[in-house]
């Protein structure tokens, strides 16, 4: 009895165990431990029971010799992200006392006051630091109250800034509404219907034949296959949505939302299974553009203006090249979203070292690399600088926070992403197309869609309905010569201003710039498959680098409310300047595929009809049966079938200048036969030569 009376109770000494660990982690640490301890144990149970990389399905692939299919790769790479998962799991749970964040009593007194200067956050840190409780770190030009800038967000301003702040949410998502019910266009058409909803096919049809053998007996043991069989609709799987990367094109987190979007409206409206809706599957991308809109406010209050977050907000709500991509099924809308997210994360984190910014900062980082690959520049120099800084400041411990929250977002990212990243450098090892052929003309492109989301100059344009610099620049104060060198300067300026003003700025504007002409720099050559809006993420330090360089020109007049006005200015002219560049965007369809198949039913409803030369393919979405034309063979089989079956033929395409190289003869026949065999019954340009299409009738 004097043993056991001695010996503490299990229930105490538990409770007492849990007061320790509480008291070294904190309560959200713990909870943070668990889920890592089980995403541990599922690890390593998926590595013992889990198909192996060596196991039946693969190798039975191949003993085929066949090339592998997704299925085989999502086993293969989800075993290995198992394997390093575990590892990178033991490793984060073995070391959690040395880079769990603990907020000290300094930092979390400044968790109410902008952080402005994230560096401050680093005072517990080193004594050199200023204090973090500083309520206005960022030194102003003049101390004299009657001349010091209004705070937006004190007194009766306050109100007002929020209402504008609404207002510019309503305004952009006014701007990208109407484009969510335009046709899909080339690159949307594959992800939607390769990704998150499916397509139509149809079945060969097995026939048993009687013929005669040589005794002459009639048999009929032989079996043929015609391309006869019913129509099905073939809904992707899973594997699919999630894997499916043959061709390099799938921004995976974009792809999941985009079918869950479309499974929400199937069973809230009662859609049969094989039926979509465009503004459905655009519907994750627009209210990732209107959160945009909403994180660069508060980015800017972080970077200690709240007055450049607020301009930064209205610009990016009245920019044509985000409307365009906040309406569009890929993942570049997203991917801005969940950048911005991060980057606010971050920057509390810095200041509070508080577990849910840094979770926060890691969740982001995860989602925009799935939202699309080719940010992963971006998340790299994004921590480069932020290492530099905590290391130049002596600020170690979070040095050691942020190494393991980068692990800790890759533990997703790999587990995602592992399956897709060998399809993708297997398809970059093909011949890619040649998107950049003139690098002078790649960046003047570059810098016109920055400015009002067009290229320099959009070609043959009595042929389509877009808009380029040529025709949009004259609507800046200066024109011609004058026009990119005023750009380039202020964009040069506002880089410099917020490279020097704080680590805040440093982080949120310097950093994915940095990044951007890096990209650049290993990209931008003849022969490169390479994109301007793979670049759109600078639209982020854009629009807020800009208001905060006129922010910090203006307080040169001693007038409080200068500044003010300088913003409201620049606001005002962006939106005049860019109205009518915002306007065919909203209105015109980039690639009116499903307005002509529309035309070609409402003049013959069971017609066939066949197609030829740029996006052949892209317009099975809207037409299941269109045959695609690679020769004059396949022109004349259809041909044959129209007359066979007495049905209407009609041939449509897009881009004579594109379309005529690929496929001459059938363009020959078609558009230039001296007989008129084909008479042309519509023309329905799109935004760019390249996508406008022409319809012809066979006589």
């Amino acid at each position: 009895m004097t043993d056991s009376a001695s010996s503490p109770a299990p229930a105490s000494t538990a409770a007492s165990l849990w007061q320790r660990l509480r008291g070294r982690f904190g309560t959200p640490g713990l909870v943070l431990l668990g889920l890592m301890l089980a995403l541990l144990i599922g690890a390593v149970v998926y590595t013992v029971e889990g198909e192996k990389p060596w196991g039946r399905t693969v190798e039975r692939r191949k003993a085929k010799q066949e090339p592998l299919q997704p299925k085989e790769y999502a086993i293969i790479g989800s075993w290995w992200a198992a394997v390093v998962n575990a590892g990178m799991l033991t490793l984060l749970l073995g070391t959690a006392g040395k880079w769990m964040p603990r907020p000290s009593s300094s930092s979390s007194s400044s968790s109410s006051s902008p952080s402005s200067t994230t560096a401050s956050s680093d005072s517990s840190e080193t004594s050199s630091a200023p204090s973090s409780s500083s309520p206005s770190p960022t030194p102003q030009p003049s101390t004299s109250k009657s001349t010091a800038p209004p705070d937006i967000l004190r007194g009766a301003l306050r109100p007002i800034t929020y209402l504008l702040l609404i207002l510019a949410l309503a305004v952009g998502a006014w701007e990208r509404w109407p484009k969510m019910h335009h046709s899909l266009w080339n690159d949307e058409e594959y992800a939607v219907r390769k990704f998150a909803h499916g397509e139509w096919r149809q079945e060969k049809k097995k026939e048993k034949e009687k013929e005669k053998d040589a005794s002459g007996k009639s048999s009929s043991s032989s079996i043929v296959a015609a391309g006869t069989g019913e129509w099905k609709f073939e809904p992707v799987t899973w594997v699919d949505t999630l894997w499916e990367a043959r061709n390099g094109n799938n921004h995976v987190l974009s792809s999941l939302t985009m079918r869950l979007s479309l499974e929400a409206w199937r069973v809230t409206t009662g859609a049969p299974r094989d039926t979509f809706a465009e503004y459905v599957v655009r519907m994750p991308s627009y209210i990732a553009a209107l959160i945009t809109i909403l994180m660069i406010f508060l980015l800017g209050k972080e970077i200690g203006s709240p007055l450049a977050g607020l301009g930064g907000a209205w610009l990016l709500a009245l920019h044509p090249w985000h409307i365009r991509y906040s309406a569009e099924a890929r993942g570049y809308s997203m991917m801005m979203c969940f950048l911005a997210l991060s980057l606010y994360g971050l920057l509390l984190a810095l200041r509070t070292n508080k577990l849910r910014w840094w979770l926060l900062f890691a969740g982001g980082e995860a989602l925009y690399l799935m939202s699309f690959p080719g940010s992963l520049v971006v998340a790299a120099f994004v921590n480069l600088f932020v290492l530099v800084e905590l290391i130049c400041r002596g600020g170690w411990k979070k040095v050691g926070t942020l190494i393991a929250m980068n692990l800790l977002g890759a533990v997703i990212v790999l587990q995602l992403m592992l399956p897709v990243i060998p399809q993708i450098l297997l398809f970059l090892k093909e011949p890619q197309p040649n998107y950049v052929t003139d690098v002078w003309q790649w960046y003047r492109d570059l810098g016109s869609v920055l400015v009002f989301g067009w290229p320099y100059e959009n070609f043959f344009p009595d042929t389509h309905r877009g808009t380029d610099w040529l025709h949009e620049h004259q609507e800046l104060f200066f024109t011609g010569i004058a026009a990119p060198v005023v750009l380039l300067l202020l964009a040069v300026v506002s880089l410099l201003g917020a490279t020097l003003r704080n680590m805040a700025s440093r982080v949120v504007i310097t950093a994915p710039v940095v990044a951007g002409v890096v990209i650049c720099l290993m990209n931008v050559q003849p022969g490169k498959p390479m994109t301007v809006w793979y670049l759109l993420f600078l639209l982020i330090p854009g629009v807020l680098a800009l208001p905060l360089m006129l922010q910090e020109a203006a307080q040169v007049v001693k007038w409080r409310w200068t500044p003010l006005v300088a913003v409201l200015w620049l606001v005002l002219r962006f939106d005049t300047a860019t109205a009518h560049s915002r306007a065919v965007i909203r209105l015109a369809d980039r690639q009116p595929v499903r307005e002509v198949v529309q035309l070609i039913r409402s003049q013959s409803p069971d017609a066939m009809t066949a197609t030829f030369g740029v996006s052949d393919r892209q317009s099975a979405i809207y037409d299941p049966r269109v045959r695609i034309l690679e020769s004059a063979a396949d022109l004349e089989r259809v041909i044959a079938d129209s007359q066979a079956a007495g049905k209407a033929l009609y041939v449509f395409y897009c881009s004579d200048q594109h379309s005529k190289p690929r496929v001459p003869e059938v363009y020959a026949r078609v558009v230039e036969l001296p007989s008129g065999e084909f008479e042309r019954v519509g023309v329905l340009p799109g935004t760019e030569e390249l996508f406008s299409y022409r319809v012809y009738r066979r006589r």
